[in-house]
């Protein structure tokens, strides 16, 4: 019998921000549970605050697995701040507000 969590897709995402505003940048990269790369991306932000860096990554990781069918995804990075809005959109930045609120409709 095969665990069930060999089917699982890791995001492990990551931003830099030099100070609040400042030029800002996430990226992520996707790996089966073998640690075979499966994908990556990177977003440039412009000018943005620290902590959208990692709301930027999380919502292009879980709308990259979307895409890709990718239905079982473990989010891996440095802030549960960025965990809490998809829990309740409710407390999601008011300028990603929309997208996570996509995200919650994804999931049902």
């Amino acid at each position: 019998m095969v665990p069930s969590f060999l089917h699982w897709i890791k995001s492990n995402i990551d931003g830099v921000a030099r100070g609040s505003p400042s030029f800002v940048v996430c990226d992520g990269i996707f790996s089966d549970l073998g640690v075979a790369t499966l994908g990556c991306f990177e977003v440039n932000l412009g000018i943005a605050f620290a902590l959208h860096d990692k709301f930027i990554a999380a919502i292009t990781s879980i709308e990259l697995a979307y895409k890709n069918g990718w239905n079982k995804l473990s989010l891996e990075g440095d802030s549960q701040l960025v965990i809490l809005p998809f829990n309740s959109f409710r407390i999601a930045p008011w300028q990603l507000e929309i997208e996570v609120r996509i995200i919650h409709r994804q999931r049902k």
